[in-house]
């Protein structure tokens, strides 16, 4: 797959010029049919080098132009990081879940959002019939270093949390990522 990264100033619809939104249609339209899914930083942290990294990471402005047209309908995208602002706005995530409830190659997962068990209490409140097919698991292993002991101390608070059960913990891992990697 391809991971876009808005905050560097990847902008995920150029309209303001020709040449640039040729491009990412171009982009769009190999990964649509080759069938390769697209992850896009989702967060208001990150590496940010842009000035415009709020208008480009924000996913109901630039995003919504690419998701409601015909000839991507069939483009597999993962919003990482559940959306998540850090101004306590949960606007992103709502967007975010909108597209899945609309769309099943919508995804978002929970990279960097879920460093201590405790944290997949956010994940349970956003799980429900509706979106439970649509959220992975988050395996960001470098950048959840900075906030774990280790790894495995990662993975085990994932394994052990009450929060979610075991037919979530499975979809997140297994169904959802095969669904989103190879279906």
């Amino acid at each position: 797959g391809i991971k876009l990264y808005p905050p560097l100033g990847f902008n995920p619809w150029p309209e303001e010029n020709k040449e640039e939104l040729e491009k990412v249609r171009f982009l769009y339209s190999e990964c649509v049919r080759k069938k390769l899914p697209v992850t896009v930083h989702c967060s208001g942290r990150g590496y940010i080098t842009s000035p415009d990294s709020k208008e480009l990471t924000d996913p109901s402005k630039k995003w919504q132009k690419v998701l409601s047209r015909p000839e991507f309908k069939d483009l597999k995208i993962n919003f990482a990081h559940l959306g998540t602002q850090y101004d306590g706005s949960n606007d992103w995530q709502k967007t975010i879940l909108s597209y899945i409830s609309g769309n099943s190659n919508v995804f978002t997962d929970c990279s960097c959002q879920t460093v201590m068990e405790k944290d997949y209490e956010k994940v349970k409140k956003i799980m429900s019939p509706r979106t439970e097919s649509n959220i992975l698991f988050g395996a960001d292993y470098v950048i959840n270093l900075i906030w774990s002991g280790s790894y495995n101390e990662y993975l085990n608070n994932f394994i052990q949390t009450p929060f979610l059960t075991d037919k979530q913990k499975e979809l997140m891992c297994e169904i959802n990522p095969e669904r989103f990697l190879f279906g």
